[in-house]
């Protein structure tokens, strides 16, 4: 099998399945295939490619392929078999044809088979969100009082709230007194259009906006202050994004209003919209998308490669992450546990930490590590459905990555 990945593909776009029907030739041709795939229930899983020429079938963070069916023969059979847990994974299956006949099936025994191989079907492949796609209007808020003086934002995600609910946006309206009170207003925001988008609060007294994963405020309006204006700007691509606004009052005026500048706003600030902000998620979509980029878990797709000759370089195929990052982590999404593997020269102490979409660190958990490759389960039952980031450090070693928490 070629490093299908150091070439140029020829075509690509999205079929619902494994086929060969694209092709434009029956010699000297390859495919990549890649996506998601849904594991309905958790179980013992054999995979299986028939091929005539070479396979492979990648899944999850795994640094070899479960089914390696390489070389040049007629049809055959390899199976590789794994316990998975329910949830989605992504998944890559590549094949190349020298000449001669061309067979290329992909087939699964399930904990539904009845022990039986089935053809994997077409509702088998979905896309793996990044984050969830919106289904609720507004924004949840925590309302919090206290006593004394604050003279910087406290953390609040510790603290429990006097009152909690559902508004349309951030306001101050259902606040039961005027000074020592605090909020956190969280949900998803939609950037409709891909550009440049600042953002501003307006505070009397300390307020924040975070945004996607960045591991700190994108705006730190933070501090006793009559109301101040604070901006933050980033470019975004059209799409969901987790946000949160967090803001204090000691005591004096209370505002609280936030804005934005937008590629549709003409250059002036405007108030963000209520039907910017939803609260919650629950929908996968369906079938292969098309985008090229190795392992995108938002975003799977198909390569269609067609070589025109066979001298192509031969190695051994490793997933883009374990090849740039050193580690890996699967399964993603996750429900119960995350398993996180790590190649690495350096040894002894280790710590990982997981944190929030806010970037609030939510566990942290020590390790030693005694050798070049490392591998931890993670209990994650605990955590609430959501985007989190796993951050392994240790001696000379620093990694980061991302997991949803269904």
């Amino acid at each position: 099998m070629p490093s299908l990945h150091s070439l140029t593909p020829v075509a690509t776009g999205s079929v619902e399945n494994i086929t060969l029907s694209n092709r434009t030739q029956n010699d000297r041709f390859a495919y990549l295939w890649e996506g998601n795939i849904n594991i309905p229930v958790s179980g013992t899983y054999t995979f299986r490619t028939s091929s005539d020429d070479g396979s492979q079938f990648w899944i999850g963070g795994l640094p070899n392929a479960l089914v390696v069916n390489d070389g040049l023969h007629g049809t055959q059979d390899r199976d590789g078999t794994i316990t998975l847990n329910a949830g989605v994974y992504p998944v890559a299956i590549l094949y190349y044809e020298q000449d001669g006949g061309e067979v290329m099936n992909f087939s699964w025994k399930t904990p539904q088979t009845g022990g039986s191989f089935q053809t994997v079907p077409n509702n088998a492949f979905v896309n793996a969100p990044i984050l969830p796609n919106p289904t609720e209007p507004g924004l949840k808020f925590r309302y919090f009082t206290y006593s004394g003086t604050w003279y910087h934002m406290p953390n609040l995600h510790a603290l429990t709230p006097a009152a909690s609910g559902i508004v349309a946006n951030v306001n101050l309206n259902n606040r039961t007194q005027n000074d020592r009170f605090a909020y956190i207003w969280d949900g998803y925001i939609n950037i409709p259009v891909t550009g440049s988008y600042t953002f501003r609060t307006t505070s009397d007294d300390g307020s924040q906006l975070w945004i996607g994963s960045l591991p700190a405020p994108l705006i730190n309006n933070d501090g006793l202050h009559a109301p101040v204006d604070k901006e933050g700007t980033l470019t975004l691509t059209a799409g969901t994004y987790l946000i949160a606004f967090l803001y204090y009052e000691q005591d004096g005026g209370e505002t609280m209003n936030i804005s934005w500048k937008t590629p549709q706003t003409g250059g002036n600030f405007v108030t963000i919209p209520n039907s910017a902000f939803t609260t919650r998620s629950a929908s996968v979509s369906s079938s292969i998308d098309s985008n090229i980029q190795v392992y995108n878990l938002a975003k799977p797709h198909d390569i269609v490669i067609q070589a025109n000759t066979a001298s192509v370089s031969m190695g051994k195929m490793v997933p883009e992450e374990v090849k740039q990052s050193g580690m890996a982590i699967f399964p993603n999404p996750a429900i119960d546990h995350v398993n996180v593997r790590l190649i690495h020269a350096a040894k002894g102490a280790i710590q990982v930490k997981v944190f929030n979409a806010l970037g609030v660190a939510v566990k942290t958990m020590k390790y030693t590590k005694d050798n070049n490759y490392w591998q931890q389960q993670l209990p994650v039952s605990d955590l609430k459905a959501g985007y989190y980031i796993i951050e392994v450090t240790g001696r000379s070693l620093t990694y980061k990555t991302s997991f949803i928490k269904k």
